[in-house]
């Protein structure tokens, strides 16, 4: 069998087995990840054709091949949204006010205000191991996602969703021919979801107890990931390569509010080669098969960044998201990493709709 057939044959089956897996969705306006590493973030979201790193293990399997040992013992990771360090700096102003009626009033002022905003925040940990073509990482993660409301809305003047996730995700990569892997991966989790409706009453309350309120029945789930990633024979100083991967297969959290689908993703990536610096070029575009329930294109497009400097113990990063710009460093000190991102992602329906700037910050002790 030729290259061209084994390819052809190979996409064909990702693309079928899509099609037999997807399922009407109710539409999800955030394109939820189980975990986005501070790289992919940066890069504009891009990582089906991008290795050299074990967080291709959320990505893209197929491109484990590529990666040296890596060892994160403890990689804790926090990212907040512009709104919440805002709302959160206005609540704190307004519950400091000693007199009882004003702070109810100031407090009230500050949910009009704000009212119709997304507060976010995410904390994660992923330990990994990670060797030739294997990697195998557990993560714990917390996801807070609250709407401001009406301040007397039956809903709560604060709405606020959570999830706790943890579980732990194995994947491989193979060659199957020249130039050509495949990459597969499983994961299995289990998933925490927490409510809480939060009154004007309690906001106004400083010693107010912002411990969870209604919890949710405990979720176990599993999926798994293919991938491939075929590295093309021509223009080989430039490293090029194409990939496509089928994410989350059978879906994971079917039935709750952040539902990760199955998504078929391709992308595309250069790889220069260089004495003087490390350089990576990437383009995706994401859920070919419309896991996701809506219809913008300009949310599936990602573009991606990366310069690596001084050995790759220096790393600037940048790109689109969506049309979106992100940005980030990584600088690595013997057994210690740092990671900052800044990026932005779309909330609505449609590319334009509702914006949200995110700022992501992880600090990694192990080898990489």
């Amino acid at each position: 069998m030729t290259m061209k057939r084994i390819l052809t044959a190979s996409t064909t089956a990702l693309l079928v087995l899509a099609a037999a897996s997807v399922q009407a969705a109710p539409v999800n306006y955030e394109y939820y990840h189980l975990y986005d590493s501070p790289r992919v973030s940066a890069m504009g979201g891009t990582g089906v054709a991008v290795g050299e790193e074990s967080d291709a293990l959320w990505t893209n399997p197929a491109n484990l091949a590529e990666q040296p040992m890596q060892l994160e013992l403890i990689n804790p990771l926090v990212e907040v949204n512009d709104n919440l360090k805002l709302f959160a700096n206005d609540l704190n102003n307004a519950a400091n006010n000693p007199d009882p009626n004003l702070r109810t009033t100031e407090t009230t002022k500050v949910v009009i205000a704000h009212q119709g905003e997304l507060l976010h925040l995410r904390a994660a940990v992923t330990p990994t191991v990670a060797w030739d073509n294997f990697a195998v990482a557990a993560i714990g993660k917390a996801q807070v996602d609250a709407m401001v409301h009406n301040p007397f809305s039956s809903a709560g003047a604060v709405e606020i969703n959570s999830s706790l996730d943890a579980g732990a995700i194995v994947g491989a990569s193979f060659e199957l021919t020249d130039g050509l892997r495949l990459g597969v991966a499983g994961k299995f989790l289990q998933r925490q979801w927490l409510h809480e409706a939060v009154t004007m009453a309690q906001l106004s309350d400083p010693n107010y107890d912002w411990s969870p309120g209604t919890t949710s029945e405990t979720v176990t789930d599993s999926a798994f990931d293919v991938g491939l990633a075929y590295k093309l024979p021509f223009l080989t100083a430039l490293n090029p390569k194409v990939a496509v991967s089928a994410m989350n297969i059978t879906n994971l959290f079917d039935d709750q509010t952040r539902k990760i689908p199955m998504t078929v993703n391709a992308g595309v990536s250069i790889h220069p080669e260089s004495w003087a610096a490390d350089l990576v070029l990437a383009a995706d575009y994401e859920d070919i098969t419309n896991g996701y329930g809506d219809t913008s294109i300009a949310k599936r497009l990602h573009l991606g960044a990366e310069l690596g400097l001084m050995g790759r113990h220096l790393l600037l990063r940048g790109g689109l998201n969506g049309g979106y710009p992100t940005a980030g460093a990584e600088v690595r000190f013997w057994i210690m990493t740092v990671a900052a991102t800044y990026y932005q992602t779309e909330l609505g329906g449609y590319a334009g709709q509702q914006v949200d700037t995110r700022y992501m910050v992880q600090a990694t002790l192990g080898w990489k």
